[in-house]
């Protein structure tokens, strides 16, 4: 959707954001532990390929750097971003599936809509888990396949302790 966009978001026109050549965008994350705690995301890159995000705190000397993790825009503003429509237990039920289908690699998409469907998800249900879990799709010769997104050790944990859908503010 336009409006969830991280581009969309920008302040003033939107021929602002597509003059630039590269757009960052710096969220909070949920850590109760340190409430300085920021990422920093790229929203825009014209110019290279999108980097990682960067996790850093803010305090009284300045600013810590404290890890690179992978994280998009999208992820980093979700929790800013009002939920629209009833929260789906069907989907919800989905996104587990796909995530536990997927979690020891790539398979190819007929056979994960067919393991859906033999699991009594319908196709409607299937596309919203599919977008919630950030399953990417991807064409290897003839056949199109399946995959979550990759990170560094343990960064799929940090990311999801960071941004959770169920923050505060």
């Amino acid at each position: 959707m336009k409006e969830t966009s991280p581009l969309y978001r920008t302040s003033g026109s939107i021929d602002i954001a597509g003059a630039a050549r590269s757009i960052l965008a710096i969220a909070r994350t949920k850590n109760e532990d340190d409430p300085n705690e920021r990422v920093m995301v790229q929203v825009k890159s014209n110019l290279a390929p999108t980097g990682s995000a960067i996790l850093f705190a803010v305090n009284e000397n300045g600013i810590d750097f404290l890890d690179e993790i992978e994280l998009t825009a999208e992820q980093a503003l979700a929790a800013f971003v009002p939920k629209q429509g009833r929260p789906s237990e069907k989907t919800d039920a989905a996104t587990s599936f796909i995530k536990e289908m997927l979690k020891d690699g790539r398979l190819s998409a007929t056979d994960c809509e067919a393991r859906l469907e033999a699991a009594g998800f319908k196709k409607s249900t299937v596309k919203k888990a599919k977008k919630s879990a950030g399953v990417s799709s991807e064409k290897d010769g003839f056949l199109w396949y399946w995959t979550l997104p990759t990170g560094g050790a343990g960064s799929e944990e940090r990311q999801e302790d960071l941004f959770d859908d169920d923050l505060p503010f």
